[in-house]
């Protein structure tokens, strides 16, 4: 058998290593779609690569198959070789234990019987919830009821990369404006400093006295008008209380008055402090004919009988009052001098 020349034996043996340098590598370049990934806490997940036609897989883990699960951050590599060529890639894992809530209110507060506004919360693919751990999340946010004075807690969570945040509470109160009363008139207890002014002080709403002084207590050291201011967002309310010395008498009637129209002393009529919620007056002459009679303490006699002024003399008068210091009926009867 003749020897090949050596020429052509070098040349056969470049010409089949070419061929096999050229045979087609069927791995695509990058075996995973990024660098990293970040996966939801507290899962198991599976990093798999596709069954390549007669390829062996290595994994950094040891394993051989096409594909691992783990829950443990970190980087994983693989290597493929399908007998044509290999491949190698990695990419890093992060199992994220961090996806904040979405940006919400805490406290939202409206107004009774007023419109409400669909609730907001910032972040990704919000979903709205009735419960803070059971149910089905809703895209759409809730529009809360104004209907009654209550407190309602709407729950809202964000979704980032396929991971769902822990939800936020959201405490939606509905108040009505300010309402309170401080009462007709307060007595000063004898020896007293003074006496204090109150209301049941109502959430979220101020309150301020005429004076500047603010919350729902004051102490009036003295008789007089007292004047509490209270706002919240839903309006406001003011209320007045009287307070009366304990050694006070609430009304006093003049002992002569001047019907003469100049201005001074012009009607008989008592001067008083407290609320007289009780009152009837009667005025009779020397002949005993009634010449006035009212139940208002607002409205005097002006000295007119008949339509005509008496002319200088005594009357007298009779008068029943409701007491507001003494807290009783108190008969009044005593005589007023008219002078012309």
């Amino acid at each position: 058998m003749k020897k090949m020349p050596w020429l052509l034996w070098i040349l056969l043996v470049l010409t089949c290593q070419n061929t096999l340098a050229q045979a087609p590598c069927n791995l695509p370049v990058n075996l995973f779609p990024g660098d990293s990934l970040i996966i939801c806490r507290d899962t198991m997940y599976n990093l798999a690569l596709p069954q390549y036609p007669g390829a062996l897989y290595a994994w950094s883990t040891g394993a051989t198959d096409t594909g691992i699960q783990t829950n443990q951050s970190g980087l994983y590599w693989v290597q493929v070789n399908d007998g044509k060529c290999i491949v190698q890639d990695s990419i890093t894992l992060i199992f994220n234990s961090f996806i904040l809530e979405p940006n919400a209110d805490s406290l939202i507060l409206l107004c009774l019987n007023r419109p409400a506004q669909p609730l907001v919360a910032l972040g990704q693919n919000i979903l709205w919830y009735d419960s803070p751990i059971a149910g089905i999340g809703n895209p759409i946010a809730p529009v809360p009821s104004t209907a009654d004075t209550t407190i309602t807690y709407y729950y809202v969570s964000q979704t980032v990369q396929g991971c769902e945040s822990p939800r936020a509470a959201v405490q939606v109160e509905v108040i009505d404006k300010p309402k309170f009363e401080l009462g007709k008139n307060v007595l000063i207890p004898c020896g007293a400093l003074g006496v204090s002014l109150q209301t049941v002080p109502q959430k979220y709403t101020d309150y301020q006295w005429q004076d500047g002084t603010r919350g729902p207590e004051y102490i009036a050291p003295n008789p007089g008008t007292y004047i509490l201011r209270a706002d919240n967002i839903c309006g406001y309310h003011i209320d007045t209380v009287v307070t009366v010395a304990c050694d006070s008498k609430c009304m006093m009637f003049p002992n002569a008055f001047t019907p003469n129209r100049d201005g001074r002393n012009d009607v008989f009529k008592p001067s008083f402090f407290c609320p007289i919620e009780k009152y009837h007056l009667m005025i009779f002459n020397r002949f005993g004919e009634k010449v006035f009679e009212s139940k208002s303490p607002t409205e005097g006699w002006d000295g007119r009988y008949m339509g005509k002024i008496q002319g200088r003399g005594t009357f007298i008068y009779y008068c029943i009052y409701f007491d507001f210091v003494l807290k009783k009926d108190i008969l009044l009867k005593n005589s007023v001098t008219l002078i012309d």
